[in-house]
């Protein structure tokens, strides 16, 4: 089979630390190698949201997604590929109709079984709530420093 990666990261301390692109990719290559796969390609969108699609490797994988260039996307974790609910599914779906098996190497699950789909859904719903919640701070701290004239860039 072949295989291609997608790595994401959000921030620049991401990409050095934590789930870093390297980590991402030492342990996604060393699945594909435990599997017998042969690597396609690497997408790598650094310092981008998960939030949108427009992000250049993701467009990228959209792209060879459509013209099936690969037999399964793997990812670190779900919520490398996206944190918005919708569109994890829309890609999901896409995969799905290209007949291209998605799997997150730490989060296992078998999308065959009710079960297996009812676990992927709460992960993804999970990413968009985390993403959620994370614009919800990011305004009532801009807010706050606002009230208080401290200057703090554009929300």
């Amino acid at each position: 089979m072949k295989a291609a990666i997608y790595m994401r990261v959000s921030t620049p301390d991401q990409a050095e630390e934590g789930e870093s692109l390297e980590l991402q990719k030492e342990r996604i290559l060393e699945y594909i190698k435990a599997q017998n796969w042969k690597l396609f390609k690497i997408y790598e969108d650094a310092g981008l949201s998960g939030g949108s699609t427009k992000r250049p490797a993701f467009q990228e994988l959209l792209k060879d997604t459509q013209n099936k260039l690969f037999d399964v996307v793997l990812v670190y974790k779900i919520d490398r590929l996206s944190r918005s609910i919708v569109d994890f599914f829309n890609t999901l779906q896409l995969f799905e109709k290209q007949g291209i098996t998605f799997v997150s190497i730490t989060q296992q699950f078998d999308t065959s079984t009710p079960t297996g789909r009812f676990a992927m859904s709460m992960l993804a719903s999970f990413a968009d709530f985390e993403r959620s919640i994370g614009i919800e701070r990011a305004k009532d701290s801009y807010l706050r420093r606002l009230k208080n004239g401290i200057s703090s860039g554009v929300l």
